[in-house]
């Protein structure tokens, strides 16, 4: 009988504490590792998601305010727009963005040129008067919250209105 209850191997009970043991483990470790994987995924990405809409402000505002005049196309009103950013120096490039429907690209005009875009859970919009007394206002909006007015104007930092 000794032999026998030797040679029997792991009880349902021990198999059962060592997989609930694992269990416990993957579940407090997959937010750690998930995490990790979407903080370098951001940092690689070409698209990136709204989480990252302050970086997208932020790198507008420096855009304008390294930039020496805008220009806007079409000419017309329109859902989907683009600001063209002229350099204010020499040696900057030109930058365009263009404003579609829930995303937003950035393209540098070096060489080779650079782009990234945005994926937005809103949509942004250009307020066409305000371009005549030289600044440019753009409305971010989300679905039932009243618009977030983005005012730039070139050469200068920009500014956010609630």
């Amino acid at each position: 009988m000794t032999g026998s209850s030797r040679e029997r191997g792991v009880s349902l009970v021990e198999s059962v504490v060592v997989l609930m043991i694992g269990i416990v483990l993957l579940f407090s470790l997959w937010p750690v590792a998930t995490g990790l994987l979407r903080q370098q995924r951001k940092l690689s990405a070409e698209a990136l998601s709204v989480e990252s809409f302050p970086f997208l402000y932020e790198r507008l505002a420096a855009d304008f305010t390294r930039a020496s005049a805008v220009a806007v196309e079409p000419e017309i009103e329109s859902p989907s727009f683009r600001l063209i950013l002229f350099p204010g120096a020499p040696d900057a490039p030109a930058v365009r963005w263009d404003f579609q429907h829930e995303s937003v690209r950035r393209t540098a005009e070096t060489e080779p040129p650079s782009a990234r875009s945005w994926q937005l859970d809103g949509t942004f919009g250009l307020r066409r008067d305000d371009l005549v007394h030289g600044r440019c206002v753009l409305s971010f909006a989300r679905d039932g919250d009243a618009p977030e007015l983005l005012a730039f104007r070139p050469g200068r930092t920009g500014g956010r209105t609630p």
